[in-house]
């Protein structure tokens, strides 16, 4: 393990060394993570390595507007990048103006789930056809284990209170999050996608397709469009490959929220190389309310799992009601889990499987989609948390929750588990690939 860990941190020295000036600009500064255990991970006899990338709504946001045109990043002094600034917030001005009244009435629309358990039923009518309609076919039932909604009627009655004396609020802010989101969450779903795979070598590629030398410079293989990740992915599995395989490692993917897209991602390069070299040997594969589509969900995760069905896909997310009735900054934006925000305003949906898939009303309705996949049903496992007070002290209430899960630990993605206090979940965690942690992993 130790020996890993070194070659880890010299496979980021590395990349930070060697890479082209295009590729430390796409990609942070250390992107490739690995401190120490801490003793809570340590006693579970794993070892984690963080991935990094730089993604927020206000940076995504200030980038698309000012200098990332049709996908290519330009710079400040560029005419593109600073000329076209102002009609970029013009056309969102008047966005959020004429499509205010669509936006209220999605907003609403959610709202009013949370306040009559609407949603609820609809997921459990959901469940139940999917259910009637598997033992009709004699096919093994998904391994799904439901949450409870336990709020009191005091807790509803508070959240309702808030809920009322913030409307103002929430109709003024709602047509600008839908206009100024829908390009943020565009930003944002790109700096996923270039430590992978950089837009300015692409460019470079592009250049050079019509030099005389490119058959040579191919054969030598200095033409790459390959980012950070790429790189560090391709170099984990030739180091895994000759040191055992997986007879002596065992990698587990584990993403939470947009986590989940940098997954799907590694899933697509994990399989064997084309110089004989084996895959990655992932045994588990790990969502926390999932910001990746359905789409991408099925289209990445269903072929790995019927090309290694000893791989297990967990699914853990927030209970219907607490996704809906999810807040931030003192109830005044809208409600929703960001998941709920990406359905209902940044994300410019086509289908149903644009939804994300962390949210159960959408997970159960990709049901499903399994037809035809019937072979990997028994690898899919889902967990949905109970809502209410009462699980604040052993289970994520918030989107930004699931930090203080142990996720290292497989008897807590465990549907079958019995959730004890404090056993998988810790309020006063915080994430150990944080700086500010102390030794025993907390502030």
């Amino acid at each position: 393990a130790a020996h890993l860990f070194g070659h880890v941190q010299h496979c980021a020295s590395v990349l930070a060394q060697e890479s082209t000036p295009q590729v430390r600009r796409a990609i942070p500064a250390n992107p490739v993570v690995t401190p120490a255990p801490t003793p809570e991970i340590r006693r579970a006899g794993t070892f984690p390595i963080f991935l990094n990338w730089q993604s927020n709504l206000v940076s995504s946001y200030f980038s698309q507007i000012y200098s990332v045109r049709k996908g290519k990043h330009y710079k400040s002094t560029h005419p593109a990048a600073w000329g076209l600034t102002p009609f970029y917030v013009a056309q969102d001005i008047t966005r959020a103006g004429t499509r205010a009244v669509p936006v209220w009435s999605f907003m609403f629309a959610n709202d009013v789930r949370s306040l009559r358990k609407v949603e609820e039923k609809k997921v459990v009518a959901v469940l139940a056809d999917t259910e009637q309609a598997r033992e009709k076919s004699q096919r093994r039932s998904i391994d799904l284990v439901r949450g409870m909604d336990d709020r009191s009627r005091p807790e509803m009655a508070r959240s309702l209170s808030g809920y009322l004396l913030t409307v103002p609020t929430k109709l003024l802010i709602s047509p600008f999050l839908d206009a100024a989101g829908t390009p943020a969450w565009r930003g944002m779903l790109r700096a996923s996608e270039t430590p992978f795979r950089t837009d300015e070598l692409t460019e470079n590629f592009a250049r050079d397709a019509g030099s005389p030398a490119l058959p040579s410079m191919l054969e030598e293989n200095r033409v790459s469009t390959n980012g950070g990740y790429d790189v560090f992915i391709a170099r984990l599995k030739e180091y895994i490959a000759r040191r055992g395989g997986s007879d002596r490692f065992e990698v587990v993917l584990v993403g939470h929220s947009m986590g989940a897209i940098i997954e799907n991602h590694i899933l697509r390069l994990a399989e064997g190389s084309g110089d004989g070299l084996p895959g990655l040997p992932i045994s588990h594969i790990v969502y926390m309310a999932a910001a990746s589509s359905i789409h991408d969900y099925e289209d990445s995760v269903f072929p790995y799992l019927r090309h290694h069905p000893e791989t297990q896909m967990h699914h853990l997310v927030l209970h219907v009601m607490a996704d809906v009735r999810d807040h931030v900054a003192f109830d005044v934006p809208p409600r929703g889990s960001l998941l709920v925000w990406i359905d209902n305003f940044l994300n410019e949906r086509r289908t149903y499987r644009d939804r994300t898939a962390g949210r159960m009303d959408s997970l159960v309705r990709s049901l499903d989609d399994l037809d035809g996949w019937e072979d990997i049903v028994p690898q899919i496992h889902i967990r949905e948390f109970s809502a209410g007070k009462v699980h604040a002290d052993r289970e994520p209430q918030h989107h930004g929750d699931f930090g203080r899960i142990s996720y290292w630990d497989e008897r807590c993605w465990e549907t079958g588990r019995k959730y004890e206090r404090g056993d998988c979940y810790d309020r006063s965690r915080c994430d150990p690939a944080n700086a500010s942690c102390s030794d025993e992993g907390k502030p």
